[in-house]
């Protein structure tokens, strides 16, 4: 085992990052690949990582944004109520 290999053991420990197995189109690893070679990210695995964190940040201030606005009309609703006799 190189000494490379593990340093990234234990920076994966430090991190708490768990290995799973992925199925990505073909084409999707070819523009992984192409981000990669071009420097924009240092290997697959931290364009992929990247990606998804992006996508859940972005799905969950849209969460977010409907929870306000649920919470806002259901706040709207309960005041209306309480004005009615």
């Amino acid at each position: 085992m190189t000494t490379e290999t593990l340093k990234r053991r234990k920076s994966a420990k430090r991190t708490q990052m768990k290995l799973i197995d992925l199925y990505v189109p073909a084409k999707w690893l070819e523009v992984i690949d192409e981000l990669v070679y071009y420097g924009y990210f240092r290997n697959r695995s931290e364009a992929i990582r990247t990606a998804i964190y992006v996508h859940l940040v972005d799905r969950l201030s849209g969460w977010l944004e409907g929870e306000k606005r649920r919470n806002q009309q259901h706040d709207y609703a309960r005041s209306v109520r309480q004005k009615s006799p």
